[in-house]
């Protein structure tokens, strides 16, 4: 916006860890007046800090719209370590309690849902026959698919060495662990690549938005990663996505293979995998009991 309108004074649009104390006062101020417009945050974001702003705004009717981009994440993450995705349906539904006869509009949005997050939504925004949906369903037609077995470890690493030597760039490299992803990008320093990163749930702020802007700027050839990377980044010419293990959901392996081939030119992506990483996914991929503590949390935030 800066770069297109130069003369225009362009306010904070995103709440994110590094605003300063006067900035964030600035976004509540700008919230509770009506004069902040959009802004982009996180579930925790919404189900804190900015949540007495938030709910002021709805009281004084200044609330048009809660969106929620990437709306699968509710069910995939907030069954987990990120509990504030499904905490956003009970602050929903205590903001439009402040709004009286004003009530905002809420759109969920996804290229990922399936019927199990489907009926989520429902649950938790419903009452079901109160929530329209509308979609444009069909599968990407830019990637080619290829799998191979490899039984030997050390075979499956050769494997993927071999295919980020040949595969078209720039190339992700998505892998389930951190520590993978830390271990594969030394390995790819050791054999001489050089303009590649790795980016994961331990990476700090500052590094992830250098790893962003040298990935937008064509600076990095390949980056690694777990699924912590690509929502929201959207580089249209990535013509490689290399699996080096097997995703615990289909819907993840399906999101992050649409991370290639968004210019509409093909794209290609291979999955190299060994019997180890099918039991990781399996094991990531099996039903948990969540805490007393998180239990509790959630109940709070959905009474």
């Amino acid at each position: 916006l800066k770069a297109r309108f130069p003369r225009r004074e362009v306010p904070i649009l995103a709440w994110h860890a590094g605003l300063t104390g006067d900035e964030r006062l600035t976004v509540k101020s700008m919230i509770r007046q009506g004069t902040q417009g959009i802004l982009y945050c996180s579930p925790e974001g919404v189900t804190g800090a900015l949540l007495p702003a938030l709910y002021d705004a709805a009281a004084a009717g200044l609330l048009a719209y809660f969106v929620i981009d990437e709306a699968h994440l509710i069910s995939q993450w907030g069954d987990g370590f990120r509990p504030a995705f499904q905490m956003l349906a009970g602050i929903r539904h205590g903001l439009l309690a402040q709004c009286g006869e004003r009530p905002f509009k809420t759109v969920l949005m996804s290229a990922t849902l399936t019927p199990e997050t489907v009926a989520t939504i429902d649950a938790l925004f419903g009452p079901s026959e109160t929530v329209q949906m509308a979609s444009s369903i069909h599968l990407r037609p830019e990637p080619q698919y290829w799998i191979h077995r490899e039984g030997d470890p050390n075979a499956k690493t050769m494997k993927v060495l071999e295919a980020v030597r040949h595969a078209p760039r720039p190339t992700i490299l998505y892998v389930t662990k951190r520590q993978d992803a830390d271990e594969w990008l030394n390995r790819l320093h050791r054999v001489g690549f050089a303009r590649c990163a790795s980016f994961h749930g331990d990476t700090d702020d500052t590094t992830r938005q250098r790893i962003i802007n040298q990935w937008a700027d064509n600076e990095l050839d390949i980056v690694v990663a777990t699924s912590a990377f690509g929502v929201g980044i959207d580089k249209r010419d990535v013509r490689t996505v290399i699996h080096a293990a097997v995703p615990e959901t289909l819907d993840r392996f399906y999101q992050e293979v649409g991370r290639g081939g968004r210019d509409g030119c093909m794209s290609a992506s291979l999955l190299v995998y060994s019997g180890v990483d099918r039991e990781l996914a399996d094991r990531l991929a099996a039903p948990a009991l969540i805490s007393d503590e998180l239990g509790f949390d959630r109940w709070l935030a959905m009474s």
